[in-house]
């Protein structure tokens, strides 16, 4: 929808857009993010049997599952921002947070603190990620990115 609006030059609806895709992830994310909470031990049994991994899963679950909705919002983000042609600057925000804070992050956690704590290293990721591209969709120049126009040549021939 994004990709439209930019192409139609309709600016004014690309937020509402992106409002909206953000809205769509709250509750579609959301809704399962709380079913696997309430649900927890049951969601983790489909796919494993062992007692002892099982409560290592809910306890990562626990750490981690509420983050995966910052990761939707920063999917939205980055969505609506590649629309424009920009896809660069997205690509690095995320590997930058990936692999020069999240990867290290987790590193240090559970070298320092032990195994569990490394966990955290999702969420702060995300926090990280969400902060970086929503300063990048609100002031950065992804408005002005523009699409290579077709090469009219080859159709003559």
């Amino acid at each position: 929808m994004a990709a439209q609006n930019v192409g139609a030059g309709k600016w004014d609806r690309v937020h509402k857009t992106t409002l909206l895709g953000i809205m769509f992830n709250f509750v579609m994310t959301g809704v399962l993010v709380g079913l696997i909470y309430l649900f927890n031990r049951q969601a983790i049994g489909l796919f494993l049997k062992d007692e002892a991994a099982v409560a290592i899963g809910m306890n990562i679950n626990h750490i981690t599952l509420w983050a995966f909705i910052l990761f939707g919002v920063t999917f939205v983000l980055t969505g609506v921002v590649r629309s424009t042609g920009a896809v660069m600057v997205p690509l690095l925000i995320t590997f930058v947070t990936l692999w020069c804070i999240r990867t290290p992050l987790a590193y240090y956690l559970g070298d320092h603190y032990g195994l569990q704590s490394l966990w955290w290293s999702f969420p702060a990721g995300f926090i990280i990620n969400i902060a970086v591209t929503g300063g990048y969709y609100l002031w950065g120049g992804w408005r002005e990115a523009r699409m290579l126009q077709p090469d009219r040549s080859a159709e003559s021939v």
